[in-house]
């Protein structure tokens, strides 16, 4: 009778859910109630359906749903999308910047080469890549109202990918320079605006972030660039020579180049992959006065071709160092061949039986890079100082830096 009860009422209603969920059960035979089991099937109910119940919640529930999705919508076409940079700001440093920025067109048999370029002064001084120079031929800039004035190369430096073109200053009256930022203060995550001339359309702008500091890439002479700036603004070929520009319109650097995509070929391989480098503007700044003067300038070097160490490497071969450079090969009449350094032309992996670079001046190192970032801080005649490891035991050895030259092994 009890489990009959909970689920039998006249006219086929069902109380469990209402009741129990409210009373125990024993309270519905207790004798204080004053009624039996018979006399509450006959009371008539008070409680409402709970089918009925169940339709009314569920039509209050869609109701409500259906007036947020509409208040929703009347939100966000009221609310303005948000934007990825300020388009005011973007605009503002092209209008100002952008009269400064030229196109470079150097003249070649198989015909031209092209890139961009930038207005530093009031002198006429312009810069590029020297990438865009290198080759002889007639050079010639087209500036932003479309005149064409000639150029003569003035300096540049293989090493680091820059050069300076002279025009006459008084054809380029009335444009105003650009300014160089401080590099030091770029930082990860900021605005990066490009000015350039990608596949003759002068005068385009792109814009990304600044992706990373202080990366590294093998110039034209396979000389790592240290201290390099990368992006993500879209960098394509004509870009190469022009500012890389901050917030403010002021240049953080001069793009040089673009990450390759190994399973391209032809100009479809120097298409922008979200990857892009530029010379830093302290890079640019530290040569300006060299440039200005040397018609070749070039940098220090030891003269070794070299391997960096990783750890798996160290661990997995045993080696005799923790950090360094192993040294692949020495570079005949180079400083270190002069010094004694020995190298380890038929391995690809590091044996031993070449020499480990550990330090450098005191400064330890753990690339290649490092080591070039170094010597960017002094010139052909200095004197250095290097902590070697071979067959297991350190040693110093002194040697006077050369001047860069292609490698002789």
């Amino acid at each position: 009778m009890r489990s009959d009860f909970g689920r039998k009422i006249q006219g086929g209603y069902s109380y469990r859910g209402l009741f129990l969920d409210s009373y125990p059960i024993k309270n519905l035979y207790d004798k204080e109630m004053q009624f039996t089991e018979k006399e509450i099937i006959r009371q008539p109910s008070n409680h409402q359906d709970p089918k009925i119940s169940g339709w009314i919640i569920a039509a209050l529930v869609s109701l409500g749903i259906f007036i947020g999705v509409v208040l929703a919508g009347l939100f966000w076409s009221i609310r303005p999308l948000p934007t990825l940079f300020d388009e005011s700001k973007v605009a503002a440093v092209f209008q100002r910047v952008s009269p400064a920025v030229v196109e470079i067109n150097v003249s070649q048999l198989q015909g031209e080469q092209r890139g961009s370029g930038f207005f530093i002064d009031h002198n006429g001084h312009i810069v590029t890549n020297a990438h865009v120079v290198n080759r002889s031929g007639e050079i010639r800039v087209t500036l932003y109202d479309g005149r064409f004035l000639g150029a003569r190369l003035l300096g540049r430096s293989l090493a680091d990918d820059l050069a300076i073109l002279k025009v006459d200053p008084i054809e380029a009256s009335g444009i105003n320079p650009v300014r160089l930022a401080d590099s030091e203060q770029v930082m990860s995550g900021q605005l990066a605006i490009a000015i350039g001339n990608p596949f003759q359309n002068a005068n385009s702008v792109t814009v990304g972030v600044v992706s990373g500091k202080d990366r590294s890439q093998v110039s034209n002479i396979n000389r790592p660039m240290p201290e390099l700036i990368q992006t993500d603004a879209a960098l394509n070929p004509g870009n190469s020579g022009g500012p890389l520009l901050n917030s403010d319109g002021d240049v953080i650097g001069v793009v040089s180049a673009v990450k390759i995509d190994p399973a391209r070929f032809g100009v479809e391989a120097t298409l922008q992959t979200g990857v892009g480098f530029a010379i830093s503007s302290n890079t640019l700044r530290d040569l300006l006065p060299r440039l200005l003067k040397s018609t070749d300038f070039k940098r220090p070097w030891i003269g070794i071709e070299s391997l960096p160490l990783t750890p798996a490497q160290v661990e997995m071969l045993n080696l005799p160092v923790e950090r360094g450079v192993y040294v692949r090969s020495v570079c005949k009449g180079s400083p270190a061949d002069y010094a004694g350094l020995k190298g380890d032309p038929f391995q690809i992996i590091p044996s031993g039986t070449g020499d480990f670079i550990t330090v450098i001046d005191g400064k330890s190192i753990d690339s290649v890079s490092e080591i070039v970032e170094h010597l960017n801080s002094l010139d052909p005649g200095d004197d250095v100082e290097l902590t070697i490891v071979r067959e297991g035991q350190a040693r110093r050895i002194n040697l006077t830096l050369g001047e860069w030259e292609t490698c002789k092994s």
